[in-house]
């Protein structure tokens, strides 16, 4: 008994440790798992048509010992029914400027949502250098961009908890 007792608390602690990292995106039916628990969802803002969520990480030293916070943005907005990932995707690059490392479907396994491309790129700002990978999907007469941002110093140490949340984007009904 003691040990069915045991056994029947690792399950539940296991299964409650997936369950609190699993996001839904309600509006457009689209299900996510956070990495691990150091993400959480910090904001949620609604700006000129588009629902916008930002989920930060517990920030990690750089190199020069300075605070980095990575973050995952999700922004939804309305699309037409006949609008394809493909155009979506080419209108928005043209309001993200950022240089294109590496392009990828589902059929590269980084992500398993057929009706997405993603992009690997890098730009710059008043802090460096950043790597991010950029999904652009449509799910339920939604366009959403999920923009994963790191600086590059970083991003070799981030990058399999990127990956990790990229394989996990589902639909759901």
């Amino acid at each position: 008994m003691k040990y069915l007792t045991r056994i029947l608390t690792l399950l539940f602690v296991f299964l409650n440790s997936i369950a609190f990292s699993q996001e839904l995106i309600k509006e457009a039916k689209l299900k996510f798992d956070l990495p691990n628990d150091s993400w959480a969802l910090k904001d949620k803002q609604f700006a000129e048509g588009k629902k916008i969520y930002f989920y930060k990480r517990e920030s990690i030293k750089d190199k020069s010992g300075r605070n980095v916070i990575p973050n995952i943005s999700v922004i939804t907005e309305k699309v037409s029914k006949n609008q394809d990932v493909v155009t979506y995707s080419a209108f928005k690059r043209m309001e993200i400027s950022f240089d294109v490392d590496k392009v990828f479907t589902h059929e590269d396994e980084l992500i398993e949502f057929q009706n997405a491309i993603g992009y690997k790129g890098q730009y710059q700002d008043q802090y460096g250098k950043h790597t991010i990978y950029v999904i652009y999907l449509i799910n339920n007469k939604k366009g959403i961009q999920m923009i994963f941002d790191v600086t590059s110093d970083l991003f070799n140490e981030l990058d399999e908890e990127f990956k990790k949340t990229m394989k996990s984007i589902q639909k759901y009904e």
